[in-house]
């Protein structure tokens, strides 16, 4: 459990069930610091290489959100959406995907 308690300009924290509290007068990423003294954290860059899916059976398949994946990917190599997007959305879902995958296959993998 974490929580602060304002007092003037002074903060009150307390953190856990044992009501260990300290006075600071600085802001939350100071006392977040100070918790967590010690840990080290672990950022991993991410590969070049690596690859960018999208799992049609989940939220990222709703069709609005490949619509706006296309929208995205078609600025960034600069193609024209309107056309993108009459193709997609000429037919049902189906074709929606198959017109997406035709565009941006190479770049994306798409699973069921």
């Amino acid at each position: 459990m974490f929580g602060f308690i304002q007092v003037g300009h002074e903060k009150h924290y307390y953190v856990g069930k044992k009501g260990l509290t300290k006075t600071v007068r600085y802001s939350i990423i100071d006392l977040l610091n100070e918790i967590n003294k010690g840990v080290q954290m672990t950022i991993k860059a991410k590969p070049e290489n690596a690859e960018l899916t999208i799992d049609l059976t989940g939220p990222e398949g709703n069709a609005f959100v490949l619509l706006g994946y296309a929208k995205r990917f078609a600025n960034q190599l600069n193609l024209d959406f309107t056309a993108v997007n009459a193709e997609m959305t000429a037919g049902d879902y189906e074709n929606l995907v198959e017109v997406f995958d035709g565009y941006f296959g190479d770049y994306v993998t798409l699973y069921r």
